[in-house]
Order: C-alpha cells, then structure tokens, then sequence
C-alpha cells in the first residue's frame, strides 16, 4: 500500500477562503443542455434537461428510458467534456440521482474520441429519494476532451434524474504521522474526526455518513436496505443472505440510531426486539435469542451472543441520556441497568446453572463468554471485548460497579495477551487466557476471520474515549501487516499471518481497520482512512455484516460514535440554587486530604481518577459526605466522581 497522499481541495483552499473550482460547465442544467449530451444506440428514450425536479436550483436532467437497450451502456448520460485531463491526476465526480422505481446505473471513466476506451466503473442502485454517488478515479489521459465521465441507464425502462455534479482534483498532500490523545473524549468531550484531519469538508463528511444511513435503512428492498419495518411500531434489521435477524444488527442498529439522533427508527428496533427476541420467562429470562427467522419472527435459535446484549445495554444508556427516558420499555435507563444485572446474576437468580446456562461474563476471570450455554461458556469471542463499554458500565451501573471496572481491566489484558506479537491478529475463538480455541462446527474458529475483524476498532475506540497508552502498539502492529500485503488483502489468515485458502477480499475489514486508525500513530494510517471513505456502501446479497460495519466504523472516523453522557453539574457551588451537587474543598487542595460534600447524594459512593481514566481511590459518601486522603497523589488534575441510583456529579480537583 503506498503512502498516503490525499485531500479535499475545500480544505486546503479553505484556509485562504478560496473555494475549490467545480470543472463542470453547467453542473446543475440552470443552462439546460449546454455542454452535455447524451447517446442511445438501442432501445429509446426522451431526454429533458429541463425538469422541475430538481435536487436543488431549478433543474435537473430527466431520461424517459421506454425501451431498455441490450446492454446499459446503450443510454447515456454524457457529461461536459470541454475541459483539459492531467495525467496523474486523481478526480473525485459527485453527483445526486434518483429514478421512480428501484434500478441501477453505472457510472464509467472512459477515454475520449476515438476509441472511447472503458476504464473503469461501478454500479449504482436507484430509488426515489435523491442519492449522492461518487467515484474517485486517477487519470491515465491528459488534454482537453480525453478524459469523459459517462452515465449509463440504458438496464431498465424507468425517469431517471441527474442533479448537482461536481468534478475536482484530489491534490497530493503528505500527511504527517498521527498523534492519539493521551486523554480520551470522556474527559475532554474533543471526539477526532479523521477524515477533517485528512482534509474532507464537515459538508461532504455529513453527506457521507447520512449518505450511508439512508442507502442501508431506506435504500432499495432488494439490494440496499437492511432495515425493514413491520406493523406501525416495530422494526428489525434483516441479514439478508440468511433470511434471519440477529440481535448482533439489531443492537447494532440501534446503537446506529443513537449516534445519529434517529430516536424513532431506535424505538421500532428496540420494541421489535423486546416483542420477538427476549425470553420472558424461564431460566433464560432477560438474555435475547440471537436468531429469528425473518418471515415468521419466530425464535431459530434460543441462545444468546453476547455481544448483543453488550451494544443493547450502552444504546439504551445512550439512549436514556440523549433522549431521556420513556414509558414501560422505553424507560430505556431501567432496562439498561436490567440487563446489566441479568448478564452476571442469571445464574444466581436461577439458584446455579440451570439447563447449562450460565452468566454472560466469567465471574472467576471477569470476561464475556462466547455464547452463556454449556462448553460455549468455556471460552470467549476477541471481538466480544468492548472495555470502553464496560468501563462506562462501572460509572452508570447502579450495582456491581467494581465487577464492571475489573471486567475493562480484564479485558485490554486479554487483548494483549491474545494479539500474536508479531501480526498483532487474533483468532476468532480464543481461551481466556488468549490462546486460539478450535471447534468442529466452525473451521475458521483458529484463524483471523470474520468477528476478528473488529477488534481493532474495539481497541481505537478504548483509546479514543479513555485515553491512548498500550493501545498505539498494538493497532499499528495490526495496520502495518495488512499494509505488507498491499491495498487489497485478504480477508481471512491465520494468526501468524499466512493466507489461509480462502483469498477474497472483503469492505467489512477494511471499514475496521479504518476505525482503527483513531489509535494508530503511525502515518501508513492515513491509506486505511482514504479507503474507508472512499469505498461504496456495501450492497448485495451479503451487505449485511460488511454494510454494518461499514458505518459503524464511518461513525468512529468522523467522530460521531460519541458517549452520550448522564446530564451533570460540575460546579462546586451552585450559584442559582442553594442545592450543592458536589463540592470540594479545599480545592486546589496541598497534598493532604479533601472534603466531598453533597445535598443530593447521601448515600453513594465516590471515585477519584487520572486524567488517563485510572482510578485511584474509591469509596463510599455517607450523610452526604466524605473525607479522602490524598497524599499519595502527585501535583496534578484529577477528577472526582460521586453517584448513588439515580445521581452522578463529576468535579475537577486540583493538588498543588
């Protein structure tokens, strides 16, 4: 993979308040047809570049195609071609597209007259709704006319309609090596966004990620979309090539929403999941079945992957502090904090293990178990381990904080321990003390597959929300062996980095490692980030997982997969009310001791961490108050956390 060289003339021109040139004559038809044309050599088609229904402006360009032709390239759409190709030049041409029924066009970069050579091209699926597509393309032509930009529709008999084109030229420029914050967001509230630091547009960085919520949730039925709602109130997200729904694309689907504010389609899913998946009653009560068939909803398979309950439980957190909180299932607070209990308690309320069923954490070494059923609670799932979640867990839960705390600690260990100290690559089942695990049904369970795929963002979003230290090494061990193999690698080893026989490649890994790249401090970073926004939303039959993971690691790069935290106040003394919420004193304080005081949260418990998230002393508020030693504390900033069931307050204290 070669090094990267990439960005948005918007941004670099921006910094002189010069806005980058469009090449396109005429790009949204307010001239009509000038500088454009268009061919149909079989089949027939009427052509207006003169319709009202427009993207923005007044026009846009509306191909009638009655008849289809015997091949697409037979109708098309010819952009402007007044304008001088660069050879070498990489160009970025965006436009917007709908039709009145669900087709697909082709979008071609081919040469000029004569020949008119195809050089390359992608397929693009239509529907009703105005859809951005773009193409980046590197130039083996130069002069005027050379390069053409061609559109063709000729598939399907269908309106098609063309607004808002844009060509520009991608300028090189060398990045330098990235820089991890030792603090995390969770402190400082500062979210990266690779892609601005790339030098993308926030304009073309929304478009993108909005872009890719739109074609996955409501997208073409056949090729697109993987959300589908059913009845008024309920929702699900189909696995497509399965014909199942799993509550892995449920809770991430939900967790989706969240980030994106989308608080309806969030209910549809949760409701859809509370109704269908969750056992009620019985010794599993609380755990979700992982597969329903997607006809019926009627449970395939009753166990539960424990990664669904873990990106449940944080969406309803999230959901509960960005939202508030409802009614019945949509108290989403309460059945977070549920569902926390019920995924290491089941066995204690079930009076053992009952039926082979087991908790979802291993209380011995505080660690999520592959599936909490029989030998599939002897060992774990790498891409189960989410320390970010669970160290927030241990802030917002209202009972066994310290289990939570210690399960993030057990967690980066094991992630360590289990990385091959070469390849970084972990296996796709491992033993909790990280050594490859294999079973019978699955031949990838020792090898670097499809769930291992998401450790690395699992790991950057650790970093990214608490603070980068172990985490740098780590990543960019993984980042540097898929970068020895080239832009296209595979998308399956072994741990120790041979292929294994299986060579295609695949956008789910990709998408990861460009999430991953939040922690890399290493400037092969950048590759992985450009192939993340510049690749298509994955479509298909198998757009399912490479589709979710796909905009889940969009989110982690462009800095939108945030923590929605509890409303606090983090004042020491409230000036519009003589309720105190937390205060400390002496504050700054010598090394010695200071004081915690509340009115609202009498009996609780109390946290004081570094900037890095470690904590450093804990205990308990009684009547309000508390009186903590610090003299073991270097000169420095820290934070104070106080909570009880219904209460946190979080304060910064100073030891001079």
């Amino acid at each position: 993979m070669k090094h990267i060289y990439l960005f948005s003339l918007l941004f670099l021109l921006s910094l002189n308040g010069i806005k980058a040139a469009n090449i396109f004559s005429n790009p949204g038809f307010e001239s009509g047809q000038d500088w454009w044309g268009s061919q149909v050599t079989d089949g027939s088609a009427t052509v207006d570049y003169n319709s009202s229904d427009a993207h923005s402006g007044n026009y846009s360009a509306h191909f009638n195609v009655l008849t289809p032709g015997d091949n697409n390239w037979n109708i098309q759409l010819n952009t402007p071609s007044n304008w001088a190709a660069e050879k070498g030049a990489k160009y970025i041409i965006s436009f917007y597209a709908k039709a009145d029924k669900d087709v697909s066009i082709h979008l071609a970069a081919q040469d000029g007259p004569p020949f008119y050579n195809y050089r390359t091209g992608s397929n693009y699926t239509l529907n009703s709704d105005w859809k951005l597509i773009e193409m980046v393309y590197t130039s083996d032509a130069e002069g005027e006319g050379a390069l053409r930009f061609n559109i063709f529709v000729g598939a399907s008999a269908a309106n098609y309609y063309f607004d808002d084109f844009n060509l520009e030229i991608i300028p090189e420029v060398e990045l330098g090596t990235p820089v991890p914050p030792t603090q995390g967001a969770y402190y400082t509230d500062l979210y990266r966004n690779m892609f601005k630091e790339m030098g993308k547009s926030e304009t073309a960085i929304d478009n993108k990620v909005e872009a890719a919520f739109q074609q996955l949730f409501y997208g073409s039925s056949t090729s697109e979309a993987l959300y589908f709602e059913t009845g008024s109130d309920m929702a699900y997200i189909d696995a497509i090539s399965s014909k199942d729904i799993r509550s892995e694309g449920m809770s991430y689907g939900m967790m989706i929403a969240v980030q994106l504010d989308k608080k309806e389609e969030f209910d549809k899913l949760w409701k859809f999941a509370k109704t269908y998946m969750q056992h009620k009653t019985g010794p599993r009560a609380g755990y979700f079945a992982w597969q329903v068939d997607a006809s019926t909803f009627e449970i395939l398979d009753p166990n539960s992957a424990s990664d669904g309950e873990e990106y449940f439980a944080t969406a309803l957190f999230f959901a509960a502090h960005r939202w508030g909180n409802g009614e019945g299932i949509f108290n989403y607070e309460a059945e977070a904090q549920q569902l926390l209990s019920d995924m290491i308690n089941l066995e204690t309320r079930n009076g053992g293990v009952v039926n082979q069923l087991t908790n979802m954490f291993n209380k011995t070494n505080k660690q999520v178990v592959f599936v909490p059923e029989g030998g599939n609670a002897d060992f774990t799932d790498p891409s189960y381990h989410l320390p970010a979640f669970y160290k927030l867990w241990s802030l917002w839960a209202s009972t066994d904080n310290q289990f939570w705390a210690d399960a993030a600690d057990s967690s980066k260990l094991f992630l360590l321990k289990a990385m091959h100290p070469n390849t970084g690559l972990v296996t796709d089942y491992m033993t909790f003390d990280g050594q490859p695990y294999t079973v019978s049904w699955n031949s990838n369970a020792g090898n670097f597959a499809y769930d291992s795929w998401r450790v690395i963002s699992n790991i950057a979003m650790d970093a990214h929300w608490f603070g980068n230290s172990w985490h740098s090494a780590q990543v960019d061990k993984l980042l540097t062996f898929f970068n020895s193999y080239g832009s296209n690698y595979n998308a399956l080893y072994h741990q120790d980095g041979t292929p294994t026989e299986n060579t295609h490649a695949a956008s789910g890994l990709y998408a990861m490692n460009g999430a991953g790249t939040l922690a890399s401090n290493n400037a092969i970073a950048w590759d992985f980030v450009d192939k993340l926004y510049n690749q298509a939303v994955p479509t298909g039959e198998y757009r399912y997982y490479d589709g979710l993971l796909h905009i889940l690691a969009l989110l982690h790069a462009s800095g939108k997969f945030k923590i929605w935290k509890p409303e606090t106040v983090t004042s020491n003394v409230n000036a519009l009310s003589s309720t105190v919420k937390l205060m400390i004193y002496p504050n700054p304080s010598p090394s010695g001791k200071i004081n915690l005081s509340s009115d609202i949260v009498q009996e609780g418990s109390f946290e004081i961490r570094d900037i890095s998230g470690r904590t450093l002393h804990s205990g308990i508020m009684e009547n309000g108050k508390a009186e903590v030693s610090v003299t073991t504390l270097k000169e420095g900033i820290y934070f104070v956390n106080i909570k009880d069931a219904k209460n946190i307050f979080t304060e910064k204290v100073i030891i001079k």
